[in-house]
């Protein structure tokens, strides 16, 4: 403004005729005014949608991770039931196929005196494994639904972030501080959760759908798989890190 103003001295002083007059240069001045003022509002509201973008989102993957957590604590209830169960199975297993190998024995006393024993005992075996399996699968159905949910909290925060990312900026999607993570971070954990719960799922359909009753083996992996509970070591990794901003307003 005052190189404006030097100029409006310098005319008066070097050419009293020159055509530019004080009203033109003030007009000038009025329009430079007028838009630095549009550019720093423009400013101003910007930093003012992008702060209501970044809560947004960091309200949605609040919301998500402590629904995780509730997800991971269902999962691993029923997880550990399920492993009792696959040990039941197991343990019914290895009975049926003592019992064939007693059947199989020559000059076996017990079943040349009770001949129809062995079908007995065999059908009452079965009977129970069966009955195992159908309780193991309802598990797996429960399971499964945990896996789904984790899967549409997943997308449901993804598509939070990218309704609002434009406005966010890069700058505040990858900034981070002592009690909050970076947006970035924790979408990335996110989508690893999700994809965890659907490896574990898959990994122990595959394993149930090989299941042989007289094949101790194939009990024995799903029974590793069980035991092996990536599902709570990942989600609780992920909780070390997140106690302070889960715990935040």
């Amino acid at each position: 403004m005052c190189v404006w103003f030097c100029l409006i001295e310098n005319h008066g002083v070097k050419n009293k005729r020159n055509t530019l007059n004080y009203n033109t240069i003030l007009v000038h001045l009025l329009v430079v005014i007028k838009l630095i003022s549009f550019s720093t509002m423009n400013k101003v509201a910007g930093q003012q949608m992008a702060n209501e973008a970044e809560e947004v989102i960091l309200k949605q993957l609040k919301k998500s991770f402590k629904t995780v957590n509730i997800q991971e604590t269902q999962w691993k209830e029923i997880n550990n039931k399920s492993l009792a169960l696959v040990e039941s199975l197991l343990n019914l297993a290895e009975q049926r196929n003592c019992c064939l190998r007693a059947v199989e024995a020559a000059n076996n006393p017990v079943v040349a005196q009770f001949p129809d024993l062995a079908d007995r005992l065999n059908a009452s075996l079965l009977f129970s494994m069966e009955v195992v399996m159908k309780r193991l699968r309802e598990n797996m159905h429960s399971l499964q639904e945990i896996q789904k949910k984790v899967s549409r909290i997943n997308n449901n925060s993804m598509e939070v972030y990218n309704k609002h990312h434009k406005v966010l900026g890069l700058d505040r999607a990858i900034k981070r501080s002592a009690t909050c993570p970076s947006i970035s971070d924790m979408l990335e954990w996110l989508a690893d959760l999700a994809r965890i719960f659907s490896q574990e799922i898959t990994m122990r359909n595959v394993l149930l759908d090989k299941i042989r009753y007289e094949d101790e083996n194939s009990i024995k992996k799903l029974q590793t798989e069980f035991k092996e509970d990536n599902i709570t070591v990942h989600t609780q990794d992920n909780v070390l890190k997140l106690v302070l901003f889960l715990e935040g307003d």
